[in-house]
């Protein structure tokens, strides 16, 4: 699998924005890490690393939205992210992180579909 960027300009910004939105994340700023994730992964789609952060973000930002048809929205976009990772090799080493977001996503999918999914905004 081709991971983008390819130029030692792209690998120093696609580490820069990885880094913004890994700050985010850790200061519990889902939303705005999401919001990182996602401007960066448009413009790198096939960057495993940006992927896997955005679709970890998403599943946490869900936890600040009441708007069912947003939480549809956003999982939806958690799909779409693990989708352009489905040509993952297993032996790679973010395979199983890959394989537990996706179980998580569509966790939370049949959650929302049966009327479980807790909305508390």
């Amino acid at each position: 699998m081709l991971e983008e960027p390819v130029t030692p300009a792209g690998k120093l910004k696609i580490i820069e924005i990885n880094r913004d939105g890994i700050n985010a994340y850790k200061a519990k700023s889902f939303r705005e890490a999401v919001r990182i994730f996602d401007r960066a992964q448009k413009l790198y789609p096939k960057s495993l690393q940006l992927n896997l952060n955005l679709v970890q973000s998403l599943i946490q930002a869900l936890q600040q939205v009441s708007d069912r048809q947003r939480l549809r929205t956003m999982l939806a976009r958690a799909r779409e992210a693990l989708h352009l990772l489905r040509d993952m090799e297993p032996s790679h080493a973010k395979y199983r992180k890959y394989q537990r977001l996706g179980m998580e996503v569509d966790m939370l999918y049949q959650q929302l579909a049966e009327g479980q999914y807790s909305l508390e905004g």
